[in-house]
């Protein structure tokens, strides 16, 4: 469940709100390799829970 929700935030933080692979790496405590990783699976995961990506763009 937590490599979920990092891989979420992961995408989110990138490529929705432009935050440097670099920055979110150090929040996570991930390398950036791994970031961009987890964003690729965070974009995955968010296709098919549209539910969630629908929660996170009506509140952020």
């Amino acid at each position: 469940m937590l490599t979920k929700a990092k891989a979420v935030i992961c995408y989110y933080a990138v490529r929705q709100l432009g935050y440097s692979g670099i920055a979110v790496g150090k929040f996570l405590s991930l390398n950036p390799g791994a970031v961009s990783h987890a964003s690729r699976c965070g974009e995955q995961i968010l296709l098919i829970e549209k539910v969630l990506l629908d929660k996170l763009e009506n509140n952020l």
